[in-house]
């Protein structure tokens, strides 16, 4: 049988599992008793792992002496709110059956996966779920607690989350009751389904910064519809990073998430004429938070791998040098301790939730009519304009100051155009994008000298100040580079200039 599962996934301390079980809000909306089952799950996939790679989990389920076949299938990236097709059968071997999927082109496309005779199980899952139906603002909603573990081989991954899925209703009414859920327990939203940790377990990967992916869009897209692909796809960058900035093994984490909640104020600030001004306004604050808590540990992620680093491999014998770097990462782990909190905070899991909830509410009664290359190129002209008029008639006469808001003016050009980049593939689009890259690393000096200004001025602030040799050292590193890349200004900006832009 076929049907659209709609559902919001939570990942939950195992500890806080038996205060969830008394929550006060399963108590007042739950319309039967509580329902407990053992859940063993096999998930089968080809040698090459076919059906993943076309976005596709099968599964037998047994549960008693009951066994079904359950093949879901998504062709698009999901974030806090997830929406898989699914077709559920009962079957009584404990192998897959694919003559009793009916539905037209399911057979072809299992069949264009390749080897679908060879398929074999890959992981299994051995869940204890406890399900509640709940009556929620006028929805119906199955609540499950999911306790047990995957296992693949002789590795093992413990599970601990709450499925909240959609039987009769509005989604809002999930997002809602998993706000409520969010304010009083650390759960955070999770992007990574069973069958997809279960693949990583079974190809034993380790966990790894998650590189912020450009957004396909289409001429189909309609203005509404292409701002809420910017925005889940940057929640699902941030939540798929936030591990890997927990673990803090791996600085790429910080960086990656720091890109993915700017890009979501990139989005925000593009797309600002057609949201309601209210929930505009509390979406860039928590989005501006966001980045402020991460800003921290990339901060002195950078300052220590492009400068002190750098400089204490030039200089090694520098107790000067060697006493920044020490106070330096000190304040880089104070950072990292901050991003941690931040992550696992009650607040940044409503933030997120929220955001899914606005992005469900976003009308566009003003422009619904108005093709999204139109709305794309009248606003990358717009950006155009400012950037070529903060540039006046000589870019090379312009002061520190401004060339500062030059460099701001090119970056905001810059997101706009990442974030309507594949509206207009080719090769015209790569050279433009190429031409604004050099000029942001041609001015790239003047912000990291500001940038630096400032964690010095927070070591004072901290009692390690660095001193005067440091110091020195730092105002001539920085000086050179930003000489450097002011030394090719006058060129760059008049190639830059000349360029024909891509959307026109």
């Amino acid at each position: 049988m076929k049907n659209e599962e709609v559902e919001v996934k939570l990942s939950l301390p195992p500890e806080q599992a038996n205060s969830f079980r008394r929550s006060t809000l399963l108590r007042d909306h739950k319309v039967a008793r509580a329902q407990t089952a053992q859940l063993i799950s096999t998930y089968f996939d080809t040698p090459s792992l076919g059906l993943r790679r076309n976005g596709m989990a099968l599964r037998i389920r047994q549960a008693g002496g009951l066994r079904e076949q359950t093949l879901k299938w998504s062709n698009k990236p999901s974030s806090g709110l997830q929406s898989r097709t699914e077709f559920n059968t009962p079957i009584e071997a404990d192998v897959p059956d694919f003559g009793v999927l009916k539905e037209a082109g399911m057979r072809d496309m299992l069949s264009a996966t390749g080897s679908i005779k060879k398929i074999a199980p890959v992981f299994a899952t051995d869940v204890k779920r406890t399900t509640w139906l709940l009556d929620f603002n006028g929805s119906r909603i199955e609540v499950a607690l999911d306790e047990g573990e995957i296992r693949s081989d002789d590795r093992v991954e413990p599970i601990s989350e709450i499925e909240l899925e959609l039987k009769d209703g509005e989604p809002v009414a999930l997002i809602d009751l998993a706000i409520l859920i969010a304010g009083r327990l650390n759960v955070c939203p999770a992007v990574d389904s069973k069958a997809g940790r279960g693949y990583a377990l079974f190809d034993n990967e380790k966990r790894t910064a998650k590189k912020v992916k450009s957004p396909e869009l289409t001429a189909d897209d309609t203005v509404v519809s292409a701002f809420q692909t910017f925005m889940h796809g940057g929640i699902k960058q941030l939540l798929e990073n936030r591990q890997v900035i927990i673990d803090g093994e791996d600085a790429e984490g910080v960086h990656q998430g720091r890109i993915a909640v700017r890009r979501m104020r990139a989005a925000v600030s593009v797309f600002k004429p057609i949201l309601e001004e209210g929930s505009l306004a509390k979406a860039q604050a928590e989005l501006r938070w966001m980045q402020q808590e991460l800003g921290p540990a990339r901060d002195w992620d950078v300052f220590l791998e492009t400068t002190v680093n750098p400089l204490l491999a030039r200089l090694p014998d520098s107790a000067a040098l060697r006493a920044l770097a020490k106070a330096a990462q000190a304040q880089q782990e104070a950072g990292y301790e901050r991003a941690r909190a931040f992550l696992s905070s009650r607040r940044f899991a409503v933030s997120l939730l929220w955001l899914e909830r606005w992005l469900l509410e976003v009308a566009d009664e003003s422009r619904k009519t108005e093709p999204l290359v139109d709305f794309a190129a009248r606003l990358l002209q717009s950006r155009r304009k400012k950037a070529r008029r903060k540039a006046g008639e000589n870019v090379t006469a312009l002061p520190e100051a401004t060339l500062h808001e030059l460099r701001i003016e090119l970056k905001k050009l810059r997101y706009t155009a990442q974030l309507f980049k594949s509206l207009y593939p080719g090769a015209k689009t790569d050279a433009y994008m190429q031409r604004l890259s050099a000029m942001q690393d041609c001015l790239g000096g003047l912000n990291d000298a500001a940038v630096q200004r400032g964690l010095l001025q927070q070591l004072k602030e901290a009692g390690t100040p660095a001193n005067r040799d440091a110091q020195a050292i730092l105002a001539g590193w920085h000086a050179a580079h930003t000489q450097t890349g002011l030394a090719h200004l006058a060129a760059l900006w008049a190639d830059f200039a000349a360029a024909k832009p891509f959307w026109r």
